[in-house]
C-alpha cells in the first residue's frame, strides 16, 4: 500500500512532467489560423484564385503553410519569421483548378506547421469553381 508521501511525490512528478511538456513549445508561442477566405468565390476560368487567412505566429519560427483542395496538397510555402496579419497563398488560374479538380463545390484547407514539430494550426471552408457563362 502506498504511503501518503509516495502519493504526494507521484503527483508532484506528474505535475512537473506536464509542465515540461506544455512548455516544450515555449510559454510565449502564439500560433493560430483563422478567417480563411477564397477569392474570387465562385471562380471561373481567367480568375486568379487566392486563399487568404489570418495567421498569428509569434515569436519567429521556421514554418510551412500547406494549401489543400479536397484533401489533396496543392501548394506549399515555407518561411522563417514572425507573422501577425493576413497571409495570401496564390493558387493559380481557375481554369487550371477546374482541369485538376472539376467544377462544383470544393473543400479548401490550410495547415500551418512549425518545422520543429512543436505546433500546427488549420482552417477549412468551401468554395466553388464554375465554367464561364455562355456568351
Amino acid at each position: 500500500m502506498r504511503q501518503r508521501g509516495d502519493i504526494q511525490m507521484t503527483v508532484w512528478a506528474a505535475a512537473v512532467a506536464l509542465g515540461m511538456a506544455l512548455s516544450a513549445c515555449g510559454p510565449d508561442l502564439q500560433l493560430g489560423v483563422s478567417n480563411l477566405q477564397i477569392a474570387p468565390d465562385p471562380a471561373q476560368p481567367g480568375d486568379s484564385v487566392q486563399f487568404s487567412f489570418r495567421l498569428t505566429l509569434l515569436p519567429a519560427h521556421e514554418y510551412t503553410v500547406i494549401a489543400y483542395i479536397n484533401e489533396t496538397e496543392h501548394t506549399r510555402v515555407t518561411g522563417v519569421g514572425a507573422f501577425d496579419g493576413f497571409f495570401v497563398v496564390e493558387m493559380g488560374d481557375a481554369a487550371d483548378l477546374i482541369t485538376q479538380y472539376g467544377t462544383g463545390v470544393h473543400e479548401a484547407s490550410i495547415a500551418v506547421r512549425l518545422d520543429d514539430g512543436n505546433g500546427a494550426a488549420t482552417a477549412i471552408r468551401t468554395f466553388t469553381l464554375v465554367e464561364p457563362p455562355p456568351p
